[in-house]
């Protein structure tokens, strides 16, 4: 088994598991502003952190896949706090910790006016090589 990791099309699906991350699947809200792109483009940084998070949680449980809903806030300096699961079809603790972990260290752009916070859906499939 082994994990992909993708966002908004930033790298193309294959025959390996995935973990998709559309621009769908992101709602911002709080007096701050900053582009869905901005956000993806951060996050797109840190896609080879996601895949083995993924990767790692497919050796405990190699038919793992389904949604996991994260809401974490981006303060006025562009840190992520504050990183929560919110809703989850997997029943991974470790798959879920590592994404938080991993999200509490991407840098974002700061956000102008204030605070945002962002709910962001990772999808996850699998598949055999």
């Amino acid at each position: 088994m082994q994990g992909r990791v993708s966002l908004n099309d930033l790298a193309s699906a294959g025959s390996r598991g995935e973990s998709l991350g559309g621009g769908s699947g992101i709602e911002l809200s709080g007096p701050g502003e900053i582009s869905e792109s901005a956000i993806e483009k951060a996050l797109s940084k840190f896609l080879s952190r996601f895949q083995y998070c993924y990767e790692k949680a497919l050796l405990s449980d190699a038919g793992l896949s389904g949604n996991i809903v994260i809401q974490w806030d981006i303060t006025t300096s562009g840190s992520a706090k504050n990183s929560r699961v919110v809703k989850s079809q997997l029943d991974s603790k470790q798959l879920q910790g590592c994404i938080t972990g991993v999200l509490s260290e991407v840098p974002f752009p700061k956000p102008k006016g204030g605070s945002v916070t962002v709910k962001k859906t990772f999808s996850f499939t699998s598949s055999s090589i």
